[in-house]
């Protein structure tokens, strides 16, 4: 069972209902910066721990609790290191669980009941560097184009011909058990996707979140260029961050930048950290029914189905020692709370802690059985 402790900051800690990280408890509600991603699961696995330890619990095969450090930040000195370390040692689990998926009311669309969303797989992560360089001058002189305007061209034509979309094998996965549960124009779709495939697609490009399952996303996050306001730069450089569909790599990413901007003479260069895909992880396994069966033991009216997790977990570094990777955390994601999640007024209700440390002791005690 894996999760972290290391948290994103806070810009304006005065403007929170409750002070992030000093006050706690209000109208019901533990509020705090990490209570869903990603304290809230470390201490629900720990607090299940210690309450099987003292009622004299005796696991019949081992249980491994890894806690890392450095998540929001690659992971590179917590998961991965304690990844290393396990295949160094031969230690080949046959669960791993992570932080990723949630329980959902009101954001899958066509669906009324709470579904839990187990991650088998999560996207690839890469940032690219644009640059273009023109000769610099006076800018009561400019040239019709200028380093900057050569490299707004180019990121209006990234934004304007994203990846081709598409229904990977996990979106099958959960459409096929999430379908019956579904509105009748939803279920009849989902039935025949060979034939309403196009809809079903227009239907998730509405959304960020939708879009964001169905193709690579392109999001231009830093634009620098210039020093004062009547000098026209020499070097403009943008970075793009890609969030990578499975089956798509870092190389298919490049390839598509190059076509499409078409211009050479933009650099295209990857910076800072980057991953490809996950490998995705089997449904048909006692270990992903271990998992369901869990959850429908403490939440019995909850619909657990697959799905593709969009951003990055330490899972990732646990695909080399086990091909039973699942991301999900028992909180519940809505419409009026997915906000919070990185934002203002992080919060989990205190009954859903107490659930969560529930589900995490039936994982325990069902996991023993595998």
């Amino acid at each position: 069972m894996l999760g972290h402790h290391d948290v994103v900051p806070i810009a304006s800690p005065a403007v929170w209902s409750v002070h992030p990280f000093t006050e706690g408890i209000k109208n019901d509600s533990i509020y705090g910066r990490g209570c869903i991603d990603d304290k809230g699961a470390v201490i629900s696995i720990l607090e299940a721990m210690e309450q099987l330890l003292e009622q004299g619990y005796r696991p019949a095969r081992t249980i491994m609790i890894a806690l890392g450090h450095d998540e929001e930040v690659s992971g590179t000195r917590g998961a991965a290191v304690i990844s290393s370390y396990l295949q160094e040692k031969s230690i080949l689990p046959e669960l791993v669980l992570d932080e990723g998926g949630a329980i959902t009311q009101g954001l899958v669309p066509g669906v009324d009941n709470e579904t839990a969303v187990i991650g088998i797989a999560e996207k690839g992560y890469v940032t690219f560097e644009l640059t273009s360089q023109m000769v610099g001058r006076h800018s009561s002189k400019p040239e019709p184009e200028t380093s900057i305007d050569i490299l707004a061209t180019a990121i209006s034509r990234l934004k304007k011909n994203p990846s081709p979309r598409k229904l990977t094998p996990v979106m099958h996965e959960f459409m096929e058990s999430i379908g019956p549960y579904m509105d009748f124009k939803s279920r009849m779709a989902f039935s025949n996707k060979w034939l309403f495939e196009s809809m079903i697609l227009d239907q998730y490009e509405k959304s960020s979140q939708g879009n964001a399952s169905i193709r690579t996303t392109t999001a231009p996050t830093i634009f620098t260029a210039g020093i004062k306001e009547n000098v026209i730069p020499t070097q403009s450089e943008a970075l793009v961050n890609f969030r990578i569909l499975p089956a798509e790599t870092m190389e298919t990413v490049r390839a598509h930048i190059i076509e499409t901007i078409d211009d050479d003479r933009i650099t295209v260069d990857i910076k800072g950290s980057y991953f490809n895909p996950s490998p995705v992880s089997p449904t048909d396994n006692v270990s992903y029914r271990t998992i369901t069966q869990s959850i429908n033991e403490i939440y019995p009216s909850v619909i657990a189905c697959p799905n593709l997790v969009i951003g990055a977990t330490d899972a990732r570094y646990y695909t080399n020692i086990c091909s039973n990777v699942y991301r999900f955390t028992p909180f519940k994601l809505t419409p009026k709370n997915i906000n919070c999640f990185h934002g203002l007024d992080e919060r989990i209700s205190v009954e859903e802690f107490h659930n969560a440390i529930r589900f995490y002791r039936q994982i325990i005690l069902n996991g023993t059985q595998l």
